[in-house]
């Protein structure tokens, strides 16, 4: 299992999210993918692969990078651990 978070320099929410993410991503032992969409090469890519609308945004997917689940703007822990426990 894969997380790959999306989030930009410029974003406040994305400033103070990335922590809990990293945090609850290791705490479960989930590879964490962290893309700044101002700063990585390829991320403005994934992301519109993805379909991603507002940052933050974090998505769930197999190794593959089949994606199983997307998180958009509000995230929280608990919803985080909903999806993780889930999939």
């Amino acid at each position: 299992m894969r997380v790959e978070y999306f989030g930009a320099a410029w974003c406040p929410a994305c400033t103070v999210k990335w922590p809990l993410v990293d945090q609850t991503c290791k705490e479960f032992g989930v590879e964490l993918v962290r893309y700044d969409l101002d700063l990585d090469p390829g991320a403005h890519e994934r992301a519109i692969a993805l379909g991603l609308k507002s940052v933050p945004g974090v998505y769930i997917s197999d190794g593959d990078r089949k994606v199983w689940s997307g998180i958009g703007g509000f995230i929280n822990r608990g919803t985080l651990e909903t999806f993780l426990r889930k999939e």
